[in-house]
């Protein structure tokens, strides 16, 4: 089996962002390449009373000084992840944690 190291790009969350009646707004800058080393993929199934879920999680391995805010967005292979806290140094790089719940 291959592993193919999937395509990030950061969408950084736009804090200028209003509605049509002038209230703050949860919108995101154009996206940028994300450049990562490595990419570890997770998901488990997440049971809460009336409702069956999927967790699906990633975790980033980028290169040093690489800076994620937990108000950011990933976009991995084109689809949109929340990021998990903010990105941390870890010595050989920076580790980004992502999430995302569907159903």
């Amino acid at each position: 089996m291959t592993f193919r190291r999937p395509t990030c790009q950061l969408e950084r969350r736009d804090p200028g962002a209003v509605d049509d009646w002038g209230n703050p707004a949860r919108a995101w800058l154009p996206p940028v390449p994300l450049p990562i080393d490595e990419a570890a993929p997770a998901s488990s199934d997440l049971v809460e009373e009336h409702r069956e879920a999927d967790r699906i999680e990633w975790t980033l391995y980028c290169p040093s000084g690489t800076r994620v805010d937990a108000l950011d967005r990933v976009l991995v292979d084109g689809e949109p992840f929340e990021v998990a806290g903010c990105s941390g140094e870890w010595g050989l790089g920076a580790v980004v944690e992502l999430r995302k719940i569907r159903g």
